[in-house]
């Protein structure tokens, strides 16, 4: 009954509703992970900023912009 229903008019707008919203679902979670992604790398290079004194011992630390 189910395979029916999603050949209907009424099954077939629902599956793409679902797409739809899926889509924006993750298009948004996208978005937050980059800005995320951002912020968290300006906190990292104002961190290695802070802590760099030049001494003979510091770790080999890649910067991050």
């Amino acid at each position: 009954m189910l395979t029916l229903f999603r050949l209907t008019r009424w099954g077939m707008s629902r599956v793409d509703a679902e797409a739809v919203n899926a889509a924006r679902l993750h298009a948004g979670r996208v978005l937050a992970l980059e800005h995320e992604n951002r912020r968290l790398r300006r906190e990292l290079a104002r961190v290695v900023s802070i802590g760099d004194f030049g001494s003979a011992n510091d770790p080999a630390v890649e910067r991050f912009a």
